[in-house]
């Protein structure tokens, strides 16, 4: 294995052909003899196509259609380009309006779904509609005032809005019947709804726990092929939960944060306010949007000479103190392995990265992965019972599980250069980028790698070598830093307690000692009251007492 290289961040296999990408670089593989067919870095690609793969970044999300003949890829730069697979080529590209969250395509390969992190899904379809010169009917008028009213922000690529969350969506699937259409987003939300008629829900499957409210979301969604009428999902909750997604109604869960949560490795370091970045909007080199400010400080900036007209980014208790350029390029927010101190270990985050389900033989079976986790988990299908889960851990973070062709086969993609931060795994040996596995609802073994062609290619010839930069620019932990919301008291912004509140102090002090004066000017007016009462009382004794002794004196 080269000594750095990209980890293969995605797998699509085949009955003939598989597609292997590894940062911005794509390869075509023969399945059943595991020979290298084309490939983006390959001497013999145009050159100029190679400088725009580089150019558009890390592949980020990825579909191959049923039949193998069209990938769909978008990168960070929000461009998703269309590949004809027999020749690795370009056929089109168009530039989506929010950074995706996921792409899939429809049985017939002929519709792209785009799910984004603002919440919407797009259909586009698979080629790009021509716009005839001159065509500026009052019909093509209406069509295009009416999709912009429809949609919550411009899609200049012809996209057709199919549904809307006010959260950023995390998953999405079309059932078999490709009738509903499921999506799940970061507030623990499943939805039903109709295809392609996503504005008539069908459902809602809610019952995921807000144990914690900065782990409830949902990261993952499943259909098994043998259980069509049943969801299965999970994410940051500790269970994964069995619905009945027709009617939304809750069948069943399976705990599994117990046996997960010692193999989770990748710790998360926490956000600051105003870096929950939903809509994915960046800067020109790929970095969150900094926050503008506004008022005498942002004339103050302008005024300074930063750059930006005042789009500088305040630190947490900071006051009037900016970030420069150079000090915010080396800023990140990516999760990256970390040891505290012994006496306050960090929390490990679970968010789950993908469920799939196997029948072999009539056995079967649920597996799953979680984000920075170095284990499969395996577990009987109908099972609740955590103690039924068994593992395989491969000393490496998992990054994907891919279904193979042959039966209860499966496909782990594994971060194989990562090393142990405090030295507790297999921190210098060598391991496989990929591994090949057979799945039994109580075992998982590994399948010899002179057994399949194809496995030993991809942890041999597909390596293609990187550099730290390009390899730290994958940012293969995202999730653990996105999917949590942010919600320490600390970052409450209706909490504060620096400088900048110190007028708000003052006020609050004022309010305090006019409550207390009035409380004063309260016990006064009940004394005297009081003193009133006492003379009244005083005065109507004396009455009778003066009317007896005039009495007295007239006899």
């Amino acid at each position: 294995m080269a000594s750095e290289s990209f980890p293969h961040t995605h797998l699509f296999p085949g009955a003939t052909t598989t597609v292997v990408i590894s940062g911005p670089h794509i390869q075509v593989l023969s399945s059943p003899t595991g020979a290298l067919l084309r490939s983006t870095a390959a001497d013999d690609f145009d050159p100029a196509c190679r400088e725009a793969v580089l150019g558009s970044g890390p592949v980020r999300c990825a579909a191959v259609d049923a039949e193998f003949v069209h990938l769909v890829t978008v990168g960070d730069d929000k461009r998703m380009k269309l590949w004809k697979l027999d020749r690795l080529e370009v056929l089109s590209e168009r530039e989506l309006p929010k950074k995706p969250m996921q792409v899939l395509f429809t049985r017939d390969g002929q519709t792209v779904l785009v799910a984004d992190k603002f919440g919407d899904v797009f259909s586009y379809p698979l080629h790009p509609v021509p716009n005839p010169v001159g065509a500026t009917t009052d019909n093509a008028s209406e069509e295009q005032t009416e999709r912009d009213l429809s949609a919550p922000h411009e899609n200049a690529s012809g996209g057709s809005l199919v549904l809307g969350h006010t959260s950023l969506l995390t998953s999405c699937l079309l059932t078999p019947s490709e009738k509903y259409i499921v999506t799940a987003d970061r507030d623990e939300h499943i939805r039903v709804s109709w295809y392609p008629l996503g504005y008539c829900i069908e459902s809602y499957c809610l019952g995921h726990k807000k144990l914690l409210p900065s782990r409830s979301f949902v990261s993952a969604i499943h259909i098994p092929s043998f259980a069509p009428d049943t969801l299965l999902s999970g994410g940051g909750d500790p269970a994964i939960y069995r619905w009945d997604w027709l009617t939304g109604r809750p069948v069943g869960q399976l705990p599994i944060l117990e046996v997960v949560r010692p193999f989770i490795k990748i710790f998360s370091k926490k956000r600051k306010r105003g870096e929950d970045d939903e809509d994915g909007e960046e800067d020109g080199e790929g970095r969150p949007k900094a926050k503008k400010l506004h008022g005498r400080r942002g004339r103050a900036n302008k005024q300074s000479g930063v750059e930006g007209g005042g789009d500088v980014e305040m630190e947490e208790g900071d006051v009037g103190r900016a970030e420069t350029p150079t000090a915010q390029a080396g800023a990140s927010t990516s999760p990256v392995p970390t040891s505290d101190s012994p006496t306050e270990p960090p929390e490990p985050t679970l968010a789950l990265k993908r469920i799939l389900t196997l029948d072999v033989d009539g056995k079967r079976t649920i597996l799953f992965s979680a984000v920075g986790a170095t284990a499969i988990f395996v577990c009987p299908y109908e099972s609740s019972d955590a103690c039924a889960i068994t593992f395989r851990d491969f000393g490496r973070p998992v990054l994907d599980i891919v279904a193979a062709q042959g039966d209860g086969q499966v496909w782990v993609l594994l971060d194989a250069h990562w090393t142990d931060p405090v030295g507790s795994g297999p921190a210098g040996s060598l391991v496989q980028a990929v591994k090949l596995v057979r799945i039994m609802p109580e075992t998982v073994t590994e399948v010899d790698p002179s057994a399949s062609p194809l496995l030993r290619l991809l942890n041999s010839q597909c390596l293609i070598e990187a550099s730290d930069s390009a390899r730290a620019a994958l940012d293969l932990y995202a999730d653990l830093t996105a999917l949590p919301k942010n919600v320490d008291v600390a970052h409450d912004p209706m909490v504060r307690t620096d400088k900048k509140n110190a007028k708000e102090a003052g006020k609050r002090r004022t309010r305090e000692l006019l409550q207390a004066a009035q409380n004063g000017s309260a016990a006064a007016s009940d004394q005297a009251v009081v003193g009133e009462a006492a003379k009244d009382s005083a005065g109507a004794n004396a009455a009778p007492e003066s009317k007896k002794q005039r009495s007295e004196g007239d006899a």
